[in-house]
């Protein structure tokens, strides 16, 4: 998503990521580079009636990145011990 609070404007991509890989070739659009914030959700694929495209296998990820206005590669790293970061003023949650 473009960073709005950095003054960058334009249409949100979404892309799916299937054993670590993705593929943006199909995508009518590309992003409009400039600062954003990547938010990657991991879901384990296996639908219920609670959870049509699956159970989360953990909190979402966000990073904010400054991404160039041509076409280019970026990996993302969700790391392993990733928890929900604590409330502002406030202890982690636990589980």
């Amino acid at each position: 998503m473009p960073d709005s609070t950095l003054g960058n404007s334009g249409m949100a991509a979404s892309v799916e990521i299937s054993d670590g890989e993705f593929d943006t070739s199909r995508r009518d659009q590309g992003h409009v580079g400039g600062p954003h914030v990547v938010k990657i959700t991991g879901l384990d694929g296996k639908a219920s009636p609670e959870f049509p495209n699956g159970v989360p296998m953990f909190p979402d990820f966000e990073i904010k990145i400054d991404l160039p206005k041509e076409e280019s590669t970026k990996d993302f790293e969700v790391p392993a011990d990733w928890v929900n970061p604590a409330p502002a003023g406030g202890a982690a949650p636990t589980a």
